[in-house]
């Protein structure tokens, strides 16, 4: 049995077949979704970026796509997925707004462990 589709026409006519696979991470350290950006007002899908992590901090994209989050209900029994996603091109202005970010938390945390021990 096939089940419809979450997205609306537009964001399935705008995204291709393709899956980040499974994110986790352990220890902070594994593939996670950072940034949201490009909502739609009619699915409620964003456009997110799959990262490699390491203590969280992001570390090379691993690729962007449209994603319909199902939290609730897989956090319900409802659901086994916690998200649908599609595949989209590599969305560069969430890209450097996360290195960005994660370079100036990289920062603080070296002036925290400097101030620390000196």
């Amino acid at each position: 049995m096939e089940t419809e589709s979450p997205f609306c026409p537009e964001c399935l006519a705008a995204s291709q077949s393709g899956s980040p696979g499974k994110l986790s991470t352990i220890q902070g350290i594994g593939r996670m979704f950072h940034g949201r950006t490009q909502t739609c007002e009619r699915c409620g899908s964003s456009v997110r970026t799959a990262w490699s992590v390491f203590l969280l901090l992001p570390l090379v994209p691993r690729g962007s796509f449209r994603v319909v989050e199902f939290d609730e209900l897989a956090a319900q029994g409802v659901s086994s997925t916690p998200f649908f996603a599609r595949r989209v091109s590599l969305c560069w202005p969430q890209v450097l707004r996360t290195w960005a970010v994660g370079g100036l938390a990289l920062l603080f945390l070296a002036w925290i462990v400097v101030q620390r021990f000196s």
